[in-house]
């Protein structure tokens, strides 16, 4: 998952939290849990890793409500499959 923080961090996009760099950083990691895990992996561990964060009182409402939709993009297929 290093990866993914890497290529967030070199894509240009800001990175602050709730910012685009984040959507785009969720997205590379829940797809590629699902590629090597599948989708319900996927959705259970990029899930499970919200509600943890919320449980930790470190994040809002409202960020988990878009981290959880930005995790969905990718499993539903909305997101062009890297290839």
């Amino acid at each position: 998952m290093q990866a993914a923080h890497h290529e967030t961090r070199s894509s240009g996009l800001p990175a602050d939290d709730g910012g685009p760099g984040n959507a785009y950083k969720h997205i590379l990691i829940t797809a590629e849990i699902a590629r090597r895990m599948g989708p319900m992996a996927a959705k259970l561990l990029s899930d499970g890793h919200e509600t943890m964060n919320k449980w930790r009182n470190e994040q809002t409402d409202k960020d988990e409500a878009m981290d959880k939709a930005n995790n969905a993009k990718r499993r539903s297929g909305w997101v062009a499959p890297f290839t």
